[in-house]
């Protein structure tokens, strides 16, 4: 090569023409991983959550629920989170299981991506790395697959988003006495869509009432409690816990949605957040709750904190002590209030790039590589997903891999060719399944608050192949009976031993099917 040559083409160098907005760093690399890795491990997890085909069979609105159980009549039911069970059902219709995995999660990755950006714009990169961790754990011991629980984590994370500027890391603070109009509207028409998808937004009232009983406490403490009771901001708080609690009536149950809470059977709020079970402290949620209560009072010894900061995490252990599934709402809200107590002056990137600015003003060559690192992580994880694979001409998952291999999709088939005539006992785990894809009435199925507690003893006496199981069958008029193979070995191996009036018409690896003789 010449001299002249080689001094042109020295005089050329590639340039960056992105903005420094696209710089990316290694703590954005490791957020987008973790983000990747939960889309691309809940695409493959088999969508035979019961919750998910209960809002299925819901919204699908085939059948009145006591054609459904006709054992159900003059029980009252209440059905809470209708809008949910109508657009998981929407999705069902439109393509299959295959588009409520996608979907399952698409929403949990950008729930994690929405509570990891708020933590890392208030906390920094470690403490949004740490509840990403802890949130995707979360998702996987706790969620019950998609089910109106998952929209009640949306609308979780925007109250979040709408209260994280009066949590006090801000300088100066927000006071709510400021909020814009359009902040009064979002939290009226939260609320409104939050009563219609899930009942957990009984978590957030509770959060905003501890949001308005903080603000008193931190005047008391200052000013003296008449003062406090008088104070502008404690009435706006007030205010806006009356307007979002008058919102959740917006919806088709009206008041009743309220009335229902204080029923003995039947509760709503059972099948919505689980049952109220004591947590031991030797478990994870327990250990989750001391590590990070260590680490808040660690904390709160270096700042300042306010009532509503310490508020948030008494919340999160009162809910966390008596149902451990609501960790998946209360332990987001647990790393808010110590990312507010981490809280800087400066933003994690400022912080992070100071030194780099003032070291050297030469421009680096690498500067990208993390930017590139993230962008080749996301078309990975878009590739090896189910829907990435149909988009680039792979090959499509059959169905027992996107349902699983416990739901008898061979006795379906059979049930379909075959309808019942009348009334069927059929495991509760498989029952909103079936009824997905064949109308078939059956004495007891997921919702057991509708069914009276008889038939639910007696449904269990059946079960478990008691000695009285033909008596109960002939009690009911049963047109037949489904068994599972994998946990109803005592009534196998009776109804091998051959029953009067009764025969085994299918059988599988997976069930039975016995019906009357006729």
């Amino acid at each position: 090569m010449s001299t002249e040559l080689r001094q042109a083409t020295s005089s050329y160098q590639l340039e960056a023409m992105l903005p420094d907005s696209c710089v990316l760093r290694w703590y954005h690399a490791v957020l987008c991983g973790l983000s990747i890795s939960l889309f691309l491990l809940l695409s493959y997890l088999p969508v035979s959550s019961q919750a998910t085909w209960a809002s299925v069979v819901k919204g699908q609105s085939r059948l009145a629920l006591t054609e459904r159980f006709p054992l159900s009549i003059g029980m009252r039911s209440f059905e809470s989170g209708w809008a949910s069970h109508e657009i998981i059902a929407g999705l069902n219709e439109v393509c299959g299981a295959e588009l409520l995995s996608f979907t399952l999660a698409s929403i949990q990755t950008l729930v994690l991506i929405g509570w990891t950006t708020l933590l890392f714009r208030i906390g920094g990169p470690l403490i949004a790395i740490v509840g990403s961790l802890v949130m995707i754990g979360n998702a996987f011991i706790f969620t019950r697959g998609l089910d109106p629980s998952t929209f009640g984590q949306i609308a979780f994370f925007a109250l979040a988003l709408l209260l994280s500027k009066s949590m006090g890391y801000t300088r100066p603070r927000h006071y709510w006495c400021r909020a814009s109009k359009f902040d009064w509207i979002a939290i009226a028409l939260l609320f409104s869509f939050w009563a219609n998808v899930d009942l957990s937004f009984l978590i957030g009232l509770a959060w905003l009432g501890c949001f308005a009983v903080s603000v008193w406490v931190d005047r008391s403490i200052r000013h003296g409690w008449r003062i406090a009771f008088r104070s502008h901001e404690f009435r706006s708080r007030v205010l806006l816990f009356e307007i979002a609690t008058a919102a959740t009536l917006v919806n088709p149950q009206g008041w009743r949605l309220w009335e229902a809470f204080v029923w003995t059977q039947g509760n709503p709020l059972v099948g919505s957040l689980g049952q109220w079970t004591m947590t031991p402290m030797a478990s994870l949620p327990g250990a989750f709750v001391m590590i990070g209560w260590t680490v808040w009072v660690a904390l709160s010894r270096r700042s300042q904190t306010s009532a509503f900061v310490m508020a948030t995490p008494l919340l999160a252990t009162v809910g966390v002590a008596f149902n451990p599934s609501l960790l998946v709402w209360l332990a987001p809200s647990f790393l808010l209030s110590i990312a507010v107590l981490n809280a800087r002056s400066t933003s994690p990137d400022e912080s992070v790039g100071s030194s780099s600015t003032t070291q050297s003003a030469q421009p680096k060559p690498l500067r990208f590589v993390f930017t590139l690192t993230c962008g080749l992580m996301i078309w990975m994880g878009f590739s090896f997903s189910p829907w990435g694979s149909a988009v680039l001409g792979g090959k499509q998952r059959s169905e027992v891999a996107v349902v699983g291999a416990n739901l008898p999709i061979g006795l379906s088939e059979h049930l379909k060719e075959r309808p019942p005539a009348s009334l069927m006992c059929c495991p509760i785990h498989w029952s909103d399944w079936l009824q997905t894809r064949v109308k078939i009435p059956l004495m007891v199925g997921s919702d057991q608050g509708v069914i009276p507690r008889s038939v639910l003893n007696d449904y269990r006496s059946i079960y478990r192949g008691q000695t009285a199981w033909p008596r109960i069958a002939e009690k009911y008029s049963l047109d037949g009976i489904i068994i599972d193979k994998a946990d109803q070995q005592v009534l196998i191996r009776k109804i091998r031993r051959g029953v009067a009036s009764w025969e085994v018409t299918y059988e599988d690896e997976q069930s039975i099917l016995l019906e009357k003789k006729r």
